[in-house]
């Protein structure tokens, strides 16, 4: 999904989690839930582009999930 939009730095200052408790954003969100336990596991296993990759499929997973997401993907 490329909508010009980067999760990432939300996602690794945990700037999503504080802002779950603004109702009107909350969809935007991309939720930690067990990211940091399947990071850790994904570096060991295969590095750093394992991490990233691991990364980049959780970051995705929400975003097609997310109505605000897709709204911007057509936009």
């Amino acid at each position: 999904m490329n909508n010009q939009k980067n999760c990432l730095i939300c996602l690794y200052l945990e700037v999503c989690e504080d802002r779950k408790k603004d109702e009107t954003i909350t969809d935007c969100c991309v939720p930690l839930d067990d990211l940091r336990e399947k990071q850790t596991e994904a570096f060991k296993q295969g590095g750093i582009s394992r991490f990233a990759e691991v990364t980049n499929e959780h970051v995705n997973k929400y975003k097609l999930q997310s109505k605000y997401w897709m709204r911007v993907k057509v936009e």
